[in-house]
């Protein structure tokens, strides 16, 4: 259930392994938040690495490095088109104050083979063309995606392993019997399967008691520049890294397609 990134990952690794695979989605794959985010290719999670160890085991700090081989190893082997670029990411810092915080963060990463760097405010000014950062590091595994492209482009790899994908199928109960579990949809109709996977992030509802509550709903904002120049296309971001900054509500921004500069951020929780 859900076609975003999730579903249709899972979707096609079981269709490869065999199983029988149908996917359902209230609209259409990468409707949410998989194909309307800001595109950028981030490997870890929150967490240090330190902290992902000692809390989830090495295992998943290993799965956690890695996702950003994962997604630009897939694109290459389906060929999606969704103007890949592995440019890095940088985590910038406006406060002297943040830095120790994020060097730690990259000594961490370069102590598992994670190809980082540190970065002095001349050598920020130089990958991103701004003057206004102090430092930040460099995780030159990051890229960025065109989102929505990526989500249809791994929908297209689903169907071609064999698995079905039906759109405008929003389920409104999933209940068991004896032949599995049963989902019940808005038009009436019925499915039945031997397992579920809910994958429906923002979008889940009240279908799973308790599942809605483990959803913070939060606001966030995205724009786009007319393309840009070719003389100013050339100063900013030369190189094509995606960028967040150090803040507890943090900014991002990157060069998308057409030569856009993209400008996102999040707003309160609600």
């Amino acid at each position: 259930m859900g076609a975003g990134f999730t579903g249709l990952v899972a979707a096609l690794t079981l269709a490869r392994g065999g199983a029988s695979v149908i996917v359902v989605d209230m609209v259409e794959p990468g409707f949410g938040a998989s194909g309307r985010n800001g595109g950028q290719v981030i490997p870890g999670l929150k967490d240090d690495p330190d902290t992902l160890d000692r809390v989830f085991g090495e295992a998943t700090t290993a799965f956690a490095g890695g996702t950003a081989d994962l997604v630009f190893s897939l694109i290459d082997e389906l060929g999606i088109d969704c103007d890949p670029v592995r440019g890095g990411w940088i985590q910038a810092s406006v406060k002297h104050l943040h830095l120790p915080r994020l060097e730690s963060r990259m000594a961490q990463w370069r102590a598992r083979g994670a190809a980082v760097e540190m970065l002095d405010a001349a050598g920020m000014a130089a990958a991103t063309g701004g003057r206004g950062f102090v430092g930040g590091w460099i995780d030159r595994r990051g890229g960025s995606v065109h989102p929505l492209a990526y989500a249809r482009g791994l929908a297209r790899a689903a169907l071609d392993a064999g698995a079905e994908i039906f759109r405008d199928a929003e389920a409104v109960s999933i209940t068991r019997s004896k032949d599995g579990w049963v989902l019940g949809f808005a038009n009436g109709g019925r499915l039945t399967a031997d397992q579920v996977v809910i994958a429906t992030n923002g979008y889940t509802g009240r279908l799973w008691p308790g599942l809605k509550a483990t959803v913070i709903p939060a606001n966030s904002i995205q724009v786009a520049t007319a393309p840009l120049p070719e003389d100013l296309r050339a100063r900013i971001l030369p190189g094509r890294p995606v960028v967040s900054d150090s803040r507890r509500i943090a900014n991002y921004f990157r060069i998308g397609p057409e030569g856009r500069l993209m400008m996102g951020g999040r707003g309160a929780f609600r």
